[in-house]
């Protein structure tokens, strides 16, 4: 089975973003990405983070991941419960 083109992605970002807004009273998600692939980058701006500076992208091979994004919590996103629904143990 395929999963690509169900909005699975934008649909975690935004359980993401929920959960830290909601249970840690967080204003920002923040991702840090992977330095180099640029489409990974073109996805998160599709998604609504801002590539932010504060990361010095020096070409290192024990750290590529430089690129740091973040997204503001309340910005409007998907329905990802029309995908899943959070459990909570009891």
């Amino acid at each position: 089975m395929t999963y690509a083109g169900l909005g699975l992605g934008a649909a975690l970002l935004d359980w993401a973003a929920d959960v830290a807004r909601r249970d840690h009273e967080a204003a920002l998600i923040r991702i840090d990405g992977w330095t180099m692939n640029l489409g990974l980058h073109a996805y998160y701006e599709q998604q609504g983070f801002v590539r932010r500076l504060g990361r010095d992208p020096v070409p290192s091979p024990d750290y590529p991941s430089q690129a740091l994004f973040e997204r503001d919590v309340n910005l409007p996103g998907q329905d990802y419960t029309r995908l899943f629904a959070e459990g909570r143990a009891g």
